[in-house]
């Protein structure tokens, strides 16, 4: 879980399945697929916990009662987890199963799945209070039968690393692990934060790295801040060295009172076989960072974009984008670049952007980053009854799209702001999401139809609360932009559920959709981006 230009558009329809495929820019030469089964049954009890790569032809979804992605702290039956083969074509489920796993007497725990090193694995975990430790499990299986070898022994973890008693552990209960993989595929970490479990007050965060054999090469425990009364992992990260790399939001003091306190602070910890040392974000006396996302760029280094604000600003108002690098030499963050946000107008006075959201900050081959930041959060507003009566309502409120490119030395390249108003009840069917492939950048939406026109013309545009139409767009170089409407099969219209967003690789992209916004009925979406030069 993070747009666009010209380009023609072709739209591919199967009696099955809606596709929608995109010729894009020309110097790009890259296709888009947005594929969903619009006309099978949504599921209504289950719903996406995680995606990863089946074989060339499928992918395997992972789904849980309601879709809980926080597994920690669950049983089986409370989790009522299912294995699906889904067909990446037509998008046809090829199979569904909940496998079996053994290990000794007592239950074994599913923690997660992952397809790492070509295989697909299925991470398990069991308790051994007789040596006080945790059994970290895999069990290898076909992604296509769902079947294959029996569990296998990756790693005996000490009851001490997670500073928890032998009552913490119970049979059978899913202790919260989830897995990142490094960007160059050779080697994998299995972790736990406090986001991946239901005990999440007080949950440590462990680590157990392990290369391409599934054999450890280290595990550890990070640290946090003495003073944190709540500490929130934004990302994780592996690097080619096995390192893990955690960007952490330190909360202090959750419902400061005045001004000068703002409450938390970020920091990047890096974790390996050395232990951790903390790289803490600062812009100085006057600004401070409000949210943070960093990527590793193609040298190395690692840089860091967010939004940031200031005492003399109101406590939800942002002032623009800072954007700094990491020092290895000296472990220091460079001076950061500032770029204001446009600032909006309200009652004729211009005022800063409020309740701004930062999406992702994107990484490209030149050592530029791409930042997607969007207006995002309970908002009271008017709106319109059917007579044209206007009257308050408070909710969320999903707003204009700020996208900026900012070079290495991080001047602004380009900055586009496009205009939305998506208006509900939670903020589930108005999230953005952002994909960058070779280098070209895509935002993914429910909106109008209609507003595409609009925005072309630079005309106000309509305010929506109810589900229209799914969109995507596409940027240019310059920041210029084009939208399609996809999730489209006939008069069928799909609708983006996206909590989270899964790389599978190959340009391929997992995620949740909706046939509304009701929450209670979704189905699996699959993103394919093709080199549209390669045969």
């Amino acid at each position: 879980m993070p747009y666009r230009p010209s380009f023609r558009s072709l739209a591919v329809a199967f009696s099955t399945c809606a596709c929608m495929a995109v010729s894009h820019a020309q110097d790009a030469k890259l296709r888009v697929k947005v594929k969903a089964d619009l006309l099978a049954p949504p599921d209504r009890e289950l719903g996406l916990s995680k995606v990863v790569y089946g074989d060339e032809g499928s992918f395997v979804a992972l789904k849980t009662l309601g879709g809980k992605s926080a597994l920690g702290g669950l049983s089986t039956s409370e989790l009522g987890w299912q294995l699906h083969v889904i067909g990446s074509e037509k998008m046809a489920e090829i199979k569904h199963d909940q496998p079996k796993f053994v290990w000794g007497v007592g239950p074994v725990a599913m923690e997660t799945i992952e397809t790492f090193n070509k295989q697909f694995r299925i991470i398990l975990s069991k308790p051994d209070p007789d040596h006080g430790q945790l059994l970290l499990l895999q069990q290898v299986l076909s992604p296509r039968s769902l079947t294959g070898r029996a569990a296998a022994m990756v790693a005996q973890v000490p009851y001490d690393l997670f500073g928890k008693t032998n009552e913490y552990f119970k049979p059978g209960i899913t202790i919260g692990f989830t897995t990142t993989v490094a960007t160059d595929g050779k080697h994998m970490l299995i972790g736990l934060t406090p986001a991946s479990t239901t005990r999440s007050a007080g949950a440590p965060l462990v680590a157990v790295m392990v290369d391409g054999a599934m054999k450890p090469v280290w595990m550890r425990n990070l640290a946090t801040e003495p003073a944190n009364v709540r500490t929130e992992v934004i990302s994780t990260s592996v690097d080619k060295n096995g390192s893990a790399w955690y960007l952490v939001k330190n909360i202090t003091n959750a419902d400061p009172k005045t001004k000068e306190v703002v409450g938390y602070t970020y920091s990047l910890y890096r974790l390996d076989s050395l232990g951790q040392q903390a790289f803490p974000l600062d812009l100085g006396k006057k600004d401070f960072v409000q949210e943070a996302r960093v990527a590793q760029l193609p040298n190395g280094t690692w840089a860091c974009a967010g939004i940031y604000s200031n005492g003399e600003a109101n406590r939800n108002e942002s002032v623009g984008i800072f954007r700094t690098e990491l020092n290895a030499t000296d472990g220091k963050w460079r001076m950061a670049s500032r770029t204001p946000f446009n600032l909006r107008e309200v009652k004729k006075v211009q005022r800063l952007q409020a309740n701004m959201h930062l999406e992702q900050a994107w990484p490209k081959a030149d050592g530029s980053l791409l930042v997607v930041a969007e207006r995002s959060g309970m908002e009271t507003h008017l709106v319109s009854d059917l007579s044209g009566k206007k009257s308050e309502k408070t909710e969320w409120v999903n707003g204009n799209l700020h996208v900026m490119e900012l070079d290495p030395a991080g001047a602004m390249k380009w900055y586009s702001e496009v205009p939305r108003e998506m208006s509900f009840t939670n903020d589930g069917p108005g999230k953005t999401f952002s994909i960058l492939f070779q280098d070209q950048l895509y935002l993914f939406y429910n909106d109008a139809a209609s507003n595409v026109e609009l925005r072309k013309k630079n005309e106000a545009i309509e305010p929506v609360d109810k589900p229209k139409e799914a969109l995507m767009l596409e940027f240019r170089g310059d920041g210029g932009y084009k939208e399609t409407v996809v999730l489209r099969e006939g008069t069928r219209q799909g609708y983006f559920d996206a909590d989270a967003v899964w790389p599978l690789g190959s340009g391929l992209y997992g995620l949740e959709g909706a046939p509304d916004f009701r929450k209670d009925r979704t189905f699996p979406v699959l993103i394919e981006m093709v080199d549209g030069g390669r045969r």
